[in-house]
């Protein structure tokens, strides 16, 4: 469940990619370097991060209107 403090959490992102990869293989399956990532995630703060998830569900609320491709080039 996101909400207005998960949305904010630092730790929640990364355990989120983590969890992914561990059950999923997405950032195998996507040629991510889970490790830089995560690396990268740390050095930002909760507006960051609340902005991630914004964009994230506004492509999911879009999906007929976005192409994936065009919408990730942010």
């Amino acid at each position: 469940m996101i909400d207005e403090l998960f949305c904010c959490n630092v730790g929640g992102l990364i355990a989120h990619c983590e969890d992914s990869e561990r059950f999923e293989g997405t950032a195998t399956k996507y040629g991510v370097d889970i490790d830089s990532l995560t690396k990268k995630i740390k050095t930002l703060r909760g507006a960051n991060i609340e902005a991630i998830y914004y964009r994230v569900s506004q492509f999911w609320d879009n999906t007929q209107k976005y192409k994936l491709d065009e919408y990730a080039d942010f």
